[in-house]
């Protein structure tokens, strides 16, 4: 039997004894098992239970009575399964009906009750057998998948999808009741928000404790979860359900300095960029203020691999620590032999890194030479060359540079050329083919190797462009600097404010737009229609966990494998998961 809340019935009739029979009251108490999640069981604070014996809805005389429960009281004994307790009752011929009430110890109140049909024949055995299970006082639920979770505000779940979640009744010592006769699961959603499809399915007979909570958006509802015993009044629990994305900071904590070390304990400097070798899910980062490159690992150890700290910035070719670079501000990764490119914006140069931590200058010169003139090698010029971006396929670089206003290529020779964007003097917003097209100090760009489009972070035209392979530039979201500000929508409805970078997701073809100023990530369709994903213009904070929040993201590199953003916030590496 599993109990809950009830009373026995006790008749104002009863029934006098007459010419009784010998009847045996068997009671089975299985042991909870070693896992605590063995067969049923009942609660160490449940130590005694009363009898009351009715025949025709009247009660019989001598009833109830109270008969103990632990392997020491009169009557029982103890195996290793089970405690087994006995007692006799002397009761006449007849239909009877046995109400079976348990008491807790803690409190001494009814904690069930279960009424037991038998009937007393004469000349035979007579036994009633009774077989307790755990009382149920509340109802557990664990997400039995990461990076869900229930906490103090209810149960958080990763939108978007569906996730198991574990739900078992529990005695008064918090042990969990399973088994046979357990109670019976069930749930039910309510009050859930506009747009976020979430839903949940009740536990099957084959999987009895196993719910399934399903969404197909981010928003809120209410969990309602009941256990059922197999007697008496159901016993349910209700939580708060957010669905939505998860983010997790991987290394730093926003507190903006400089120090290799694991997770939290290491430091960088206020805006970077990012990139991601899929090879090994390395994060590669260009430290830009501390004037270095750095390695986070997937279990989050930074190290330093070139440059060393900002009080070494400046302009050397060399290994490790004897290199110097001057704010870097954009990061590219070479999967084929996994070396990085580095627009080196402080220098005006287009750097290499091997895995080695070898820096050599392949473009632009140093910071005397910052200007605007197409060449090869060190007779190449550019003005603070910002995002950077590599073509795998052909070996080619796109550079977006932020006071030239344009939209450079750097070939594996070090050619360079200017597909888009004329010179600084000419900063606009115009959409239009290689030197017609304008735009106002591009911080971000982003390849897609499908058809080798460039798109474009137009950071103070509040704008998202893409620039074809033959130069052609049109805006595909945003509308100008004019309409620089926070809102959702389709093409030039959607307004931006200051986005600082871009990256592609080569499985469906969106883009991830880190959203400086509105301290937020926007996704970007092929049809142009723009969402918010992540982070929040009223709170520009850094918080983790479920629609965690953003701070003054600069920079994001996107990992198909596991559809995760890699951010870089401001003083921490960070990922979302959507």
């Amino acid at each position: 039997m599993v109990g809950c809340s009830g009373t026995a019935h006790l008749a104002s009739h009863v029934v006098p004894q007459r010419a009784p029979s010998g009847v045996m009251v068997r009671i089975t108490i299985p042991k909870k098992s070693a896992s605590g999640r063995g067969a049923q069981y009942v609660s160490p604070a449940t130590t005694q239970m009363t009898i009351d014996i009715e025949q025709g809805g009247v009660a019989v005389s001598g009833y109830p009575q109270t008969i103990g429960l632990t392997p020491t009281s009169t009557g029982c004994t103890s195996t290793l399964a089970n405690t087994l307790c006995q007692l006799s009752l002397a009761l006449a011929p007849g239909a009877y009906t046995a109400t079976i009430s348990l008491l807790d110890a803690s409190n001494n109140a009814l904690s069930s009750a279960q009424s037991v049909p038998f009937t007393v024949v004469a000349g035979t055995n007579n036994t009633i057998p009774i077989v307790l299970g755990g009382i149920p006082h509340a109802i557990d639920l664990t997400p039995m998948s990461a990076p869900n979770s229930i906490g103090p505000s209810g149960l958080e779940v990763l939108g978007m999808q569906s996730i198991a979640v574990a739900a078992y009744a529990t005695d008064a010592d918090d042990n969990i009741i399973v088994g046979p006769g357990a109670p019976t699961i069930s749930a039910s959603v309510s009050s859930v928000s506009s747009g976020s499809g979430i839903s949940v399915s009740s536990p099957s007979s084959t999987a009895p404790n196993t719910l399934a909570i399903s969404s197909s958006g981010y928003g809120t509802a209410t969990l309602t979860v009941v256990a059922t015993p197999s007697n008496g009044s159901a016993i349910q629990t209700q939580v708060p359900v957010t669905t939505g994305y998860y983010v997790t900071t991987i290394a730093g904590s926003g507190t903006t300095g400089f120090a290799d070390g694991t997770g939290s304990a290491a430091m960088f400097r206020t805006y970077d960029a990012i990139a991601y070798d899929s090879a090994n899910g390395d994060l590669y980062v260009a430290d830009t203020y501390n004037c270095s490159i750095r390695q986070v690992t997937t279990a989050g150890v930074v190290t330093t691999i070139a440059g060393a700290n900002p009080a070494s910035c400046g302009f050397v070719d060399g290994t490790g620590s004897a290199a110097k670079f001057n704010g870097p501000e954009g990061i590219a990764y070479d999967s084929a032999n996994g070396d990085l490119y580095i627009a080196d914006s402080g220098n005006c140069a287009i750097r290499q890194v091997t895995t080695a931590g070898v820096v050599t200058t392949i473009a632009g010169a140093h910071p005397a030479s910052c200007g605007f003139v197409d060449g090869t090698g060190s007779a190449a010029k550019f003005g603070y060359p910002y995002g950077i971006a590599y073509d795998s396929a052909n070996g080619n670089l796109y550079v977006a540079e932020l006071t030239n206003s344009a939209i450079r290529q750097v070939t594996t020779g070090g050619v360079v050329t200017t597909i888009a964007g004329a010179n600084p003097a000419t900063p606009g917003f115009a959409d239009g083919t290689g030197s017609a097209a304008k735009f106002y100090e591009p911080r971000g760009i982003a390849y897609d190797s499908t058809d080798g489009d460039l798109y474009v972070a137009d950071t103070y035209n509040c704008s998202i462009r893409q620039v074809t392979t033959a130069g052609v530039v049109t805006t595909i979201a945003g509308a100008g600097p004019t309409k620089c500000g926070f809102a959702n929508g389709t093409g030039s409805a959607a307004e931006f404010h200051t986005p600082y970078d871009v990256t592609y997701d080569p499985n469906d073809g969106d883009l991830y737009v880190a959203d400086s100023l509105n301290c937020a990530f926007r996704q970007v369709t092929t049809a142009g229609i723009v969402t918010t994903i992540a982070g929040d213009l009223g709170s520009c904070a850094m918080t983790n966990g479920v629609n965690g929040l953003m701070s003054y993201v600069s920079s994001a590199t996107f990992d198909q494998g596991d559809g995760l953003l890699y951010v870089a916030d401001y003083g921490a590496i960070r990922s979302i998961q959507f």
